[in-house]
């Protein structure tokens, strides 16, 4: 999973960054199994009940986008795609 992707796929993070945050990732999610917390499952719509809310207004829609960003750190053109999706499928 990328984080913080560009939209032509790459990153501004080095190979060594990729590393080190493959192995905080890796900290962390022992530490959640040591101390019982699973992580939620993802929305069925891949959009959290928020961006949602803020797309079903037409109004709202590049607010809705700047929400996923926020949420996902999807790129733009990665955000604009998943909320125009939910929009047009409900999905």
């Amino acid at each position: 999973m990328s984080i913080f992707g560009f939209s032509d796929g790459s990153t501004p993070f080095t190979p060594a960054d990729r590393a080190l945050l493959i192995r905080i990732e890796q900290k962390l999610d022992l530490l959640l199994g040591y101390l019982g917390i699973a992580d939620p499952p993802p929305p069925a719509t891949g959009l959290s009940p928020a961006v949602q809310a803020l797309a079903l207004d037409p109004n709202n829609k590049i607010q809705a986008i700047a929400q996923y960003r926020a949420e996902t750190g999807a790129s733009l053109a990665q955000a604009k795609a998943a909320v125009e999706r939910f929009i047009a499928t409900g999905q």
